[in-house]
């Protein structure tokens, strides 16, 4: 599933993400619709620190962060980036 992510997807509900574990970029090549973007610093096991919200990339575009190690997709505009910040500590059990 890393490969294809959100790739050739007609839809997805808006508090739904996928996570990617070892990736620090994404290319929208082929999405049918804008998403939004949490890079990741893996702290551990747990718990990853937001290093970067990018928000309505359009398809055909590429987006990354040297600092990330992992990444949330959501379709845009995702609901839950409202209640995020840059720096926060998510947890993953």
């Amino acid at each position: 599933m890393k490969l294809k992510g959100l790739m050739f997807k007609k839809d997805l509900s808006p508090d739904t993400g996928f996570f990617f574990d070892k990736a620090s970029s994404i290319h929208t090549c082929f999405m049918r619709f804008p998403i939004d973007v949490v890079y990741l610093e893996t702290l551990d096991t747990v718990r990853y620190q937001i290093v970067k919200i990018v928000r309505n990339i359009k398809p055909w575009r590429l987006s990354g962060s040297l600092e990330a190690d992992a990444l949330i997709e959501f379709k845009s505009p995702s609901p839950v980036l409202n209640s995020i910040r840059k720096n926060d500590i998510l947890l993953f059990d």
